[in-house]
């Protein structure tokens, strides 16, 4: 007679609510199959009614079906054997919106859990590392409201990274203005991590699915942004989590940022982070300026593009800087913003495609790592390591890179 094993049913289905999976697409990403129960002599079951079997504590799965049910779910085997569900999951606030895109949320809700817990987990190791060395916390989160303009928050985030109040950030490429944005951010104790996947490209998230998220702590605040997305919508996300940061949100983002509404008196939150940002890359001064400067002679979509070259930044952007300043009509700002979604579409068919045809290309593993984690993150670990507060082994399973290859990763 076969020994049932001791699982929770309750957290069977707790695990499954978790990772907002209906029973029916529980059963498929976990390769189940019509069967009957040892306990049922009716007809074959639906791969959904065995699960809800389990959940019921009607039937008890095997450890090899337990197993199934943990790698669609995100989870340890061990979650099925707790007597109650851990004390707190996910205090993020969400902002996400989905509409069209509600099966991109189905699909990868379990790993974008996973990935939301793990960089949990480096943020508290984090701050305890940060504690122990006796680092003071920083005193900008939460100091900041969204009854504070747009363009004087912009400028306080500008001075606090070390950046002229307005005039364009100047770099020579796109790559550039990210990598400077970061390292300004990461330099004043921001962590800002690159991580759109859980160590696959088979687990690559849309930014349909999240383009940011911010983790608010006074000790160590995170901000993560999601590569697989064009470089100028990076560049525009870690603005607006920095600007979450600011307002003490510990949150998620996935909003179509190159939108815009029509103006209120009170825009919403997200709305606040993305004018914020606007005004950041943007602002208002310069832009008035070369508008002035370089409307002589040219068409508005001529000038347009030359800002952009002179900003660094998708033509959208300063599309929606002079609609918002009223420089262009609605429907010379709608047509910019149409040609950029045609372009976007372009754009993720080609990283597909691409994907496909070399799914090995790109640097090393411990190289992505190393872009992933950011300077700030690695120089606090190899601090914390080099003092005894950290082990080697403590370390590889943090940023799951192998003891050998420190080097890499590190040097």
């Amino acid at each position: 007679m076969k020994q049932e094993i001791p699982i929770n049913p309750n957290m069977l289905k707790w695990a499954r609510l978790q990772a907002k999976l209906t029973p029916t697409r529980a059963a498929f990403k976990a390769g189940m199959k019509a069967g009957h129960g040892a306990n049922i002599k009716t007809e074959s079951l639906s791969p959904a009614l065995r699960l809800e079997s389990w959940e019921n504590g009607i039937e008890t799965p095997t450890f090899s079906q337990l197993k199934k049910l943990a790698h669609a779910y995100r989870r340890t085997v061990l979650t099925f054997f707790l007597t109650a569900p851990p004390k707190k999951e996910r205090g993020l606030v969400d902002f996400r919106v989905f509409g069209k895109y509600e099966s991109a949320q189905e699909s990868f809700e379990a790993e974008f859990s996973a990935l939301i817990r793990r960089i949990e987990g480096i943020q508290k190791i984090t701050r305890d590392l940060l504690i122990s060395s006796n680092t003071p916390p920083l005193g900008f989160i939460g100091t900041a409201k969204t009854s504070l303009s747009p363009k004087s928050l912009a400028v306080i985030i500008r001075e606090y990274l070390g950046f002229e109040p307005t005039g364009y950030i100047k770099s020579k490429t796109i790559d550039g203005k990210l990598n400077l944005i970061r390292q300004k951010a990461e330099s004043k104790g921001i962590f800002v991590i690159f991580q759109g996947n859980l160590g696959s490209y088979h687990t690559d998230f849309a930014p349909e699915v999240f383009r940011g998220f911010t983790l608010s702590d006074p000790m160590a605040p995170f901000v993560v942004i999601n590569p697989n997305d064009t470089k100028t919508a990076n560049i525009f996300t870690l603005i607006h989590e920095l600007t979450h940061l600011w307002l003490g949100d510990a949150c998620i983002s996935n909003t179509d940022i190159w939108s815009v509404e029509a103006p209120s008196e009170k825009p919403s939150t997200e709305k606040f982070c993305d004018l914020v940002a606007s005004e950041f890359l943007v602002p208002e001064d310069a832009i008035l300026k070369d508008w002035e400067l370089f409307t002589i002679g040219y068409d508005n979509d001529a000038v347009i593009r030359r800002i952009a070259k002179l900003a660094k930044v998708s033509p959208i952007v300063v599309a929606i800087k002079l609609f918002q300043l009223n420089k262009i009509s609605s429907s010379e700002y709608w047509r910019w913003y149409d040609a950029y979604q045609e372009e976007w579409k372009q754009i993720k068919e080609f990283i597909q495609e691409k994907r496909k045809r070399k799914k090995d290309s790109g640097p090393g593993y411990n190289k992505r790592m190393k872009y992933a984690l950011g300077s700030a993150l690695l120089h606090t670990i190899s601090s914390a390591a080099r003092d005894g507060l950290i082990s080697e082994i403590e370390v590889s399973g943090l940023i799951r890179v192998k003891i050998d290859a420190f080097n890499q990763v590190f040097g």
